[in-house]
């Protein structure tokens, strides 16, 4: 064994000529020998070299071996360095015990039999070194570990950036491809072109009603749903009743989750929305996203009736995009509010009667108000927010 392999052992004795016949015991088993006559020795030693073990006669006048095991035991770095009590005299089973609960690991009577001596500290020794070696692989482990980690954070961090320049660039070619067609072309396309399930998301406004007429009159494979959040109008409960009729179909409902919404209101009472943004959104989420994600559950591809003239923060939106891992289409986005009031009204379409009354944009009653001449369309939503930004959060980019 290699000088640079052997572990150190340090033997604790008041008595030099016990420590010199240790000495000549252990001399054998190939490993450094410390000596240390006294507890400052001892502590000066421990604290200057790496020590596998220590070997404490407990018979000593100024400070015993049980007591030095204490201390050792009180250095953090010491916690778990393996002791072995010598003793000269007869130890009783409460010194056995008291010697365990001090942290020492075995006990060696004297007069010492060489052979019991060299292999109980080699046991610890080799214990040790399998410590050792374990750390330093967990070390060498971890430090692979962190590598691999940071590896896979770079690979995922451009994965996504390319996921990104892929995904413009679809969109790109699809906004190119639907720029030049009809709004019911641009639906017939998706519907020919994407396999699998289709929804179309409703709120009755005007822009959904004239989509939903052109799903309608082309027998569209496209399942249409509403969000009913519980605080709607009664106007727009009406007017769904008169669309179905009309239409002969059914939508579907997707409501809030009962114990999120009760939840909700026992924590910020049934109007509580108005006291702040946080709030609101809380509600927005209850009510309306966290349903709107069981609605898109399994779809392909989703329809809605967002336009660009609607807010300063929709004109940022597009045609067609990637959201929420779907491909979703707005098919009139490009389309003005007197074009759409024109088409509606050239193929009488049913419409809330609210929007006669000033309320251009149409959600729950308690968050919806008319608007003024000159107003953006959205600006009767949540009125008492800011106007930078008027979105409930269907509406982001969630790819």
């Amino acid at each position: 064994m290699n000088a640079q392999e052997r572990v150190n052992i340090l033997l604790v004795d008041d008595q030099q000529a016990k420590l010199l016949s240790h000495e000549a015991i252990l001399a054998g088993i190939g490993e450094n020998l410390l000596k240390a006559t006294s507890a400052s020795q001892a502590f000066e030693c421990l604290l200057k070299n790496e020590i596998a073990l220590v070997l404490i006669d407990v018979c000593m006048p100024d400070l015993d071996g049980f007591e030095l095991a204490a201390m050792i035991r009180e250095h953090p770095r010491f916690e778990t360095t393996a002791i072995i009590f010598v003793s000269a005299i007869m130890m009783t089973y409460p010194d056995q015990l008291r010697g365990y609960q001090l942290g020492g690991v075995d006990y060696v009577p004297v007069p010492v039999v060489p052979e019991l001596l060299r292999a109980k500290v080699k046991v610890f020794v080799d214990l040790y070194r399998k410590t050792r070696q374990l750390e330093r692989f967990n070390a060498e482990l971890e430090k692979r570990v962190a590598e691999r980690t940071s590896e896979l954070q770079r690979f995922n961090e451009q994965l996504e950036l390319r996921i990104k320049e892929r995904t413009h660039e679809r969109e790109s070619a699809l906004a190119q491809l639907f720029e030049a067609l009809s709004p019911a072309k641009r639906i017939a396309h998706l519907r020919r072109e994407l396999a699998g399930k289709i929804v179309f998301t409703t709120s009755f406004g005007l822009e959904d009603q004239a989509i939903l007429h052109l799903i309608a009159e082309r027998g569209s494979d496209i399942e249409i749903v509403t969000l009913d959040t519980g605080r709607l109008f009664p106007e727009t409960y009406a007017l769904w009743a008169q669309t179905e009729r009309r239409y002969g179909l059914r939508i579907r409902a997707v409501y809030p989750r009962q114990d999120d919404l009760e939840a909700l209101i026992e924590r910020q009472g049934i109007d509580g929305f108005y006291e702040s943004r946080a709030a609101r959104t809380a509600c927005c989420h209850v009510r309306k996203i966290e349903p709107l994600d069981r609605a898109l559950g399994g779809a392909r591809g989703w329809i809605a009736g967002l336009r660009a003239e609607q807010s300063a923060h929709r004109r940022d939106m597009a045609l067609v995009t990637a959201e929420r891992g779907l491909i979703k289409l707005n098919p009139i986005f490009d389309w003005t509010r007197e074009k759409l009031r024109d088409f509606v009204v050239a193929n009488n379409i049913p419409v809330n009667p609210l929007h006669a009354k000033g309320f251009a944009s149409i959600g729950c009653a308690p968050c919806t108000r008319p608007i003024a001449p000159g107003e953006p369309e959205r600006a009767g939503r949540w009125w008492w927010e800011d106007e930078e930004k008027k979105e409930c959060g269907l509406h982001v980019n969630r790819v």
